[in-house]
């Protein structure tokens, strides 16, 4: 019983780790990269499958509470996103963005797949989340908060 219930727990491990890994890399970068910033939480969210069942991705379902600093998406990518004046989606600052992404990402989303795989309480999941945060580097503006956050490895992130 003690063998099966470690393989149990690998496996669990295993599957955090790939969930984790993707749903970061699918959220992290255009968010460090562009100030686009993904209300990634489970409902907007959708895991996808290969044919035999792996996890390949995610879909985002929903573009609504997106959270964008269009300075930095302009610079960055050389296309300006025309938006109404007041738009709930227009960020103050990058560190705006980032504090949705973390909100949605880590709290949110994260945050349940690791108790639903009973990795909480022994800080394994919250592990596979660090290095994967980490993984994806700091933000380009050295000067910010949210590049303080990522570069202190994630220590304001609360994971």
């Amino acid at each position: 019983m003690q063998k099966l219930t470690a393989w149990k727990g690998a496996v669990q491990v295993w599957r955090a780790r790939r969930y984790a890994s993707l749903l970061l890399e699918a959220v992290v970068p255009p968010m460090r990269d562009n100030g686009f910033g993904l209300e990634a939480h489970g409902q907007n969210m959708l895991a996808r499958f290969n044919d035999v069942g792996e996890l390949v991705g995610f879909a985002v379902r929903d573009f609504g509470g997106v959270m964008i600093d269009l300075d930095m998406y302009k610079r960055t990518t050389g296309h300006a996103i025309d938006l109404k004046e007041g738009s709930t989606i227009v960020a103050s600052s990058l560190d705006e963005v980032y504090i949705k992404v973390f909100h949605t990402t880590i709290q949110n989303h994260l945050h349940r797949l690791i108790r639903a795989l009973d990795l909480h309480h022994d800080g394994s999941g919250w592990e596979i989340v660090r290095r994967h945060v980490w993984r994806y580097g700091a933000p380009p503006s050295a000067d910010s908060d949210g590049a303080a956050v990522c570069a202190n490895h994630g220590s304001d992130w609360r994971c």
